[in-house]
């Protein structure tokens, strides 16, 4: 069949390159072993068809070898995973071939020709070299080309070694199996890889066919991700820059992809999970705060789209370096808020007082498991306001508050508020609101959504069980480290272990009590049922199983709960043991002072002021903005006020701006300008939940020095006019 190639001819004068714009290596061990299945049952003078293979031929320069043979090199448009695989497996089956007495002759040949040659100056020639993140690693790790220092520090690393390990373990396994047979069974092996396999190999002329072809392609196999799609969208638009000069555009991929992989690594969040919460995230702060509107890797090809930018190249590229670099610093803020005791966590906070006493704020926070509503905020002030550690810190504590007292304590949905964190995140972003407002914002929402009077009342509901509670470890973790502040020690069990165990919290009041007698005095079987599972009768503990259902006081030799209490590491125990009895007043009497603690512990106070009023736009959806647009003409100064908005970005303009730029005879014309719009804004219908949200609705309002505001398109009004696409969007509005 035309072009069915073995491997041994795929391989023939050529030499491959995986492109920066494709995923790292992403075969898992299942595809391994089915790789390895399908070899092995493939029958003497048969073939196995492995799939395609496609082709770009970078140039028509042929490289040559220190033999004489000449090499042309090709990037892989679509296959490299086979080939990758294959090229592992080869190199595997080289060393065991140099066990191999009877097949020495054959390495030689086989490393030639397949993994590393010699060129003209005796330098390593690669037949195949994978992409930038991945190629060290793989040259000096997986073909032994030199030597590594550390271990893999991205996900393609790791799967590149465990194919070899699988491969190698797999070998090992068939040679204590076979015994002297091994040499020729592996003999075999080879030949059946070099000679049986076979690929369909299409070799595409053109780079623009490459890049069409590998778009098309994104769904055979194992699909990439969303993160590989944008990597691979933004080199594709590198290659489509008409520009005056050289760019740096390609270098700065790489560069960001390569620290996004390494820090989400080196901070054991490496899962797919992690890379699209990664750039949700970052999106929802930087771009847009609606979460209706984010279509992964679809929401930046429509943003940057070449459309959009047409003859507007050098904008183009000025904006994806903005994306570039702010991608870059979200990477480093997301591992920090998710791993706050990793080693090298808030660097850039070094040196600062109140470093330590931040990264145990953020732990506690980071213990909720509630971060996603908080993301966009929080990065946005690490980049926003790199050294500000103090502001950072108390907008932690007031995140670490709401999760608490929204999530746990009244256990909310788990995206209440989260309309309004994001678009808190956002105009932090943009600098549109103050460090000072940002906290009075955040206070407002926590009592807003729990109240003093319900967070309280919570401690008081009869049927609570708070034996069940997902938050009890961390709520009686925290009572702990209250006590351990108090006598000035550290806690002595780490808060990990504490939610590893199983047993880790004690009833009293035991749920099964042995000494029933004993017990029933203390409580009768009204207020046992009552008390059994009230926070006032548990309490952390590491000896739960010795503890088991003995008295609290000791009988004779049997040691009671008491006893044991004096010796626990939690000093919540040895306040226990300072008690002459447990009973209901005991047990009431230590309710109190926890609810006391709690009450103190998650206070938040009342702004000093309100915050800043902004509409409600919970509700509103892209429809509505649309309407005000298209129910009627958009009257002239209104199109000379959205196009101005629109050609200024997102820092906006001052009134005084505005005033030239729409050539207004002063503020007050302008003022009759924003009226209308306010009027024909609230004359159109729908909003969801918005009620008369004025202008606010359509654009960002702040104050600016010199006693004027500052106004700025909201990301879902650009979105808008960039769907409508109006004449006058584009040109001067006389």
């Amino acid at each position: 069949m035309e072009n069915l190639y073995t491997i041994t001819q795929v391989f023939s004068e050529k030499l491959f390159f995986v492109p920066d714009y494709q995923r790292g290596y992403a075969w898992e061990q299942t595809q391994c072993q089915e790789f390895m299945e399908d070899l092995e049952l493939l029958e003497p003078n048969r073939t196995h068809f492995l799939g395609t293979l496609i082709l770009h031929l970078r140039s028509e320069n042929k490289i040559m070898d220190r033999n004489g043979t000449s090499y042309l090199a090709y990037d892989i448009v679509d296959g490299q995973q086979r080939l990758t695989t294959i090229v592992i497996l080869l190199q595997v089956i080289s060393g065991y071939l140099q066990t191999q007495e009877e097949a020495k002759d054959l390495v030689n040949n086989l490393q030639q020709q397949y993994l590393v040659g010699r060129d003209r100056n005796k330098r390593p020639l690669l037949k195949l070299t994978l992409n930038e993140d991945s190629q060290t690693y793989f040259n000096q790790v997986i073909l032994g080309q030199g030597s590594h220092i550390g271990g893999a520090t991205i996900r393609s690393h790791e799967r590149l070694l465990q194919a070899k390990t699988y491969f190698t373990g797999y070998l090992e396994e068939r040679q204590a199996a076979l015994g002297a047979a091994f040499g020729e069974w592996l003999v075999s092996l080879y030949f059946k890889l070099i000679q049986d396999l076979t690929l369909m190999v299409y070799i595409v002329k053109r780079e623009a066919d490459a890049g069409i072809i590998f778009e098309t392609m994104n769904n055979r196999g194992k699909p990439i991700t969303e993160l590989e799609k944008v990597k691979n969208y933004l080199l594709y638009l590198a290659g489509k820059l008409h520009l005056p000069a050289e760019h740096t555009l390609v270098e700065s991929i790489n560069h960001t992809w390569k620290h996004i992989f390494e820090s989400l690594m080196s901070a054991g969040l490496g899962s797919q999970e992690n890379e699209d919460q990664l750039l949700r995230a970052h999106w929802l702060m930087a771009y847009d705060p609606q979460t209706a509107n984010w279509l992964g890797s679809r929401s930046i090809k429509t943003r940057f789209s070449l459309k959009q930018y047409e003859q507007q190249h050098e904008r183009l590229l000025e904006h994806l370096h903005h994306y570039l670099n702010t991608l870059f610093d979200v990477a480093t803020a997301y591992c920090d808020i998710l791993r706050p005791n990793r080693p090298g966590a808030f660097h850039n906070f070094q040196g600062h007082t109140g470093q330590r006493r931040l990264i145990q704020e953020a732990a506690k926070l980071a213990r909720l498991g509630s971060l996603a509503s908080f993301l966009p905020l929080l990065m946005a002030l690490r980049i926003q306001y790199p050294n500000d550690a103090e502001s950072y810190g108390a907008v932690v504590q007031l995140c670490e508050k709401y999760a608490f007292r929204v999530y746990r304590w009244l256990r909310l949905r788990s995206n209440a508020g989260q309309t309004r964190l994001f678009r808190l995140g956002h105009q932090v972003f943009l600098r549109q609101i103050s460090l000072e407002n940002v906290q009075n914002r955040l206070a407002q929402l926590i009592l807003n959504y729990a109240p003093d009077s319900q967070f309280a009342a919570a401690f008081d509901e009869e049927s609570a069980n708070w034996y069940q509670w997902a938050g009890l470890k961390y709520f009686l973790y925290e009572y702990e480290s209250h006590l351990a502040e108090l006598k000035g020690v550290p806690v002595k069990m780490p808060y990990e272990e504490v939610a590893r165990k199983t047993d880790s919290v004690e009833h009293i009041l035991p749920q099964t009590p042995d000494q029933k007698r004993y017990w029933q005095q203390r409580f009768p079987r009204k207020e046992y049922a009552r008390w059994l599972h009230d926070v006032g009768n548990l309490t952390l503990t590491y000896t739960n199983t010795e503890l088991g259902n003995r008295p609290f006081l000791g009988q004779g030799k049997v040691k009671g709960k008491r006893d044991f209490y004096e010796e626990s590491v939690f000093l919540m125990e040895r306040e226990l043991a300072k008690l002459e009895d447990w009973n209901l007043a005991a047990l009431n009497s230590r309710r109190e002072q926890i609810k006391t603690w709690a009450l103190a512990r998650w206070h938040v106070d009342k702004p000093d002021m309100p915050a800043e009023d902004e509409p409600d736009l919970d509700g509103l959806a892209n429809g509505d903005i649309k309407e005000v647009f298209t129910r009627r003409t958009v009257p002239r100064g209104q199109q000379q006020l959205f196009k101005a908005l629109y050609d200024a970005g997102e820092g906006g303009l001052t009134n005084d701006e505005l005033v030239q730029i729409m050539g207004r005879r002063d503020r007050q014309d302008l003022v009759g300008v924003l009226g209308a719009l306010g009027r024909r804004v609230n004359n159109t219908g729908g909003y969801g939940q918005a009620t008369k949200p004025g202008i606010g609705m359509l654009l960002f309002i702040e104050p600016a020095p010199g006693n004027q505001w500052r106004y700025a398109l909201r990301p879902e009004t650009r979105t808008i006019l960039e769907e409508l696409n109006p004449t006058w969007l584009h040109e001067m509005v006389a």
